[in-house]
């Protein structure tokens, strides 16, 4: 586990033979790394060069993983203005907590002008390569809910297979359990398309490693540590044991979708500044469970971006259970990957789907996590009980129209929940079901997704449906109809939110009702272009769900449900009123 304190200084500058290498023969810059060997993933990094004669504001140092990669397939980099000395051809800066760990070395490559008549910059100098001195260092660590009440599981990554396992007991100094892991991985040839399959965008993810902790006592705090006795073992950490399910047992949590990650340096590869400070907010709530709803880590193919995500999420999905569902960024792709020819996609013509994923074809989203029901679905749906709430995960990328296996799961899931022990119900899918956003009002798509899951959602009480997508919040009024017309209904009708809101740059504008205006339908409570974050707080009486802004953590919007309100509702249904 990474922390600020953790800092190691690594000098990076180069010898004329490195340079060499790099096709700058002569320049005399010099460019070195100390330690070569990094003690731990997150290791700071302090950056020296010496000996450019053409300083500009333009140089860079850039950052390469494979360190073999031609000099143009770097994966992110720092100006060389971050140094107060750059001006004199000489400079030094810290990269702060951005090296990790990734199994095999790093190199840096400083790029400049090599003379005065020359635009173009070029390689001037080449680091020693920065490996770490522990390859297989339990890394990237993340909870999910088990599949028994009562478990936990923990994911994490090593270079090499070994003898993974977990550890947990009652206090740091007594781990007396212990369960062994089970461990995946993937290779160039189980991802669908460039850039995903290129081995300059590829990063080896090593041995995905997940165990379970089972017999955990509700609401005890568990410590835990994963790792083997020949790799070394991971920080010992904590989490509160999952509650149980139970009308009276209210839970907290945070919700939202297409995070993604914000970084120290330049990538190529588009990132979402605002995540940080959805994060930087979601820590002081201290939820007891995170739902992300699609579009987790937008790596789209560039595998150095889930390195990054599951670092940057590791306090907090160490120390509670980090569920996820499926989004376009993960999972959509044309054509299956050579290792596995039957996965063709599924692409109906109702539906836009494109190439999101970057070749990524659903492979790391499906390998790195580990949600209940996995065997079945590859994490693609699910539920769970926590608390007095039923939490439905649902896949808008793969089959879901009537009669398909994951339609038949959803009907007979949902006639399962008893409402006397869950009286809550909260269903999650990628792409809305409802949205005044452009190109979202009228969607076939949209319309299928309201004809396949509508029925099911109004027969059995849904309270809340909870999607991504579009990179806004939006609330609705209680809907008593979606397809073939919207219609807002009495309170206890489904309520849709829209909570794509919590990192992703890109928003599309609210569709037109008339020339130039964009008036909000009346169907549509609350609407906002701000970033943020939701929060789900239960009692035995009452769901409170509030969207807070990143900027302040104030809240925006909330609803209070009253549990006698939409049990009533329900009653009505049952005694054969129907829609109202």
């Amino acid at each position: 586990m990474v922390t600020a304190n953790n800092a190691v200084v690594v000098v990076v500058a180069a010898c004329v033979a490195a340079a060499l290498v790099a096709g700058a023969a002569g320049s005399g810059v010099t460019l070195r790394a100390t330690p070569g060997t990094l003690p731990h993933s997150g290791a700071n990094v302090t950056v020296s060069w010496t000996g450019v004669t053409h300083p500009s504001v333009d140089d860079f140092v850039a950052l390469y993983v494979p360190a073999g990669n031609p000099d143009s397939k770097y994966f992110g980099k720092y100006m060389a203005t971050n140094a107060t000395g750059w001006k004199s051809g000489s400079g030094s800066f810290v990269i702060a907590d951005a090296v990790l760990n990734f199994r095999q070395p790093l190199q840096l490559r400083l790029f400049s002008r090599a003379s005065a008549d020359v635009d173009a910059l070029a390689v001037v100098a080449v680091s020693n390569n920065v490996a770490p001195a522990n390859p297989n260092e339990p890394t990237m660590g993340h909870l999910a809910l088990g599949e028994a009440a009562g478990s936990m599981s923990i994911s994490w990554t090593t270079r090499d297979l070994g003898t993974p396992m977990v550890r947990w007991g009652a206090s740091p100094d007594s781990l007396d359990a212990q369960a062994p892991a089970t461990t995946t991985t993937y290779t160039t040839g189980d991802l669908c398309n460039a850039p995903a399959n290129e081995s300059v965008n590829f990063i080896k993810p090593g041995s995905l490693h997940t165990a379970v902790m089972t017999g955990l006592k509700p609401g005890a705090t568990v410590y835990y540590t994963y790792g083997s006795e020949a790799f070394g073992w991971a920080e010992v950490a904590s989490f509160v044991a999952p509650v149980p399910a139970g009308a009276e047992q209210g839970v907290k949590v945070a919700v939202f979708g297409d995070l993604g990650v914000a970084l120290p340096f330049t990538i190529g590869p588009e990132q979402q500044p605002p995540a940080k400070k959805t994060l930087q907010w979601v820590r002081k709530h201290d939820p007891q469970l995170v739902l992300h709803v699609g579009d987790i880590s937008y790596a789209r193919g560039y595998s150095f971006l889930w390195e990054y995500f599951f670092d940057h999420i590791e306090d907090l999905a160490t120390s509670r259970p980090w569920m996820v569902g499926v989004g376009n960024h993960e999972w959509d792709y044309e054509h299956p990957p050579p290792n596995d020819p039957s996965r063709v996609p599924w692409r109906p013509p109702f539906a836009n789907y494109g190439t999101d994923s970057g070749g990524e074809c659903g492979v790391p989203y499906m390998k790195r996590f580990a949600m209940p029901n996995a065997n079945v679905s590859s994490n693609l749906y699910y539920s769970f009980d926590f608390g007095n709430v039923h939490f439905v995960t649902l896949s808008s990328e793969t089959d879901f129209v009537a009669g398909s296996p994951q339609w038949t799961w959803l009907a007979a899931d949902l006639e399962s929940v008893d409402r006397t022990i869950t009286p809550w119900l909260v269903v999650s899918l990628h792409r809305p079901m409802l949205s005044s956003s452009h190109g979202n009002m009228n969607s076939k798509l949209v319309d299928q997704f309201a004809i396949a899951f509508e029925p099911l959602f109004l027969k059995h009480g849904v309270d809340l449906v909870l999607t991504g997508h579009v990179h806004k919040y939006e609330r609705s009024e209680p809907m008593k109809s979606l397809y073939p017309e919207r219609a807002i209904g009495a309170p206890g009708h489904p309520i849709y939110v829209v909570l794509g809101m919590a990192g992703h740059t890109f928003q599309m504008p609210w569709s037109q009702y008339s020339s130039n205006h964009f008036f909000q339908p009346a169907w549509s409570v609350f609407r906002t272009a701000n970033w943020g974050y939701c929060m789900i707080e239960t009692t035995a009486d009452t769901l409170t769900f509030q969207y807070r802004g990143d900027q302040s953590d104030g809240v925006h919007d909330e609803i209070v449900l009253s549990r006698s309100v939409q049990a009533a509702h329900r009653a009505r249904l049952a005694a054969g009123h129907g829609r109202d």
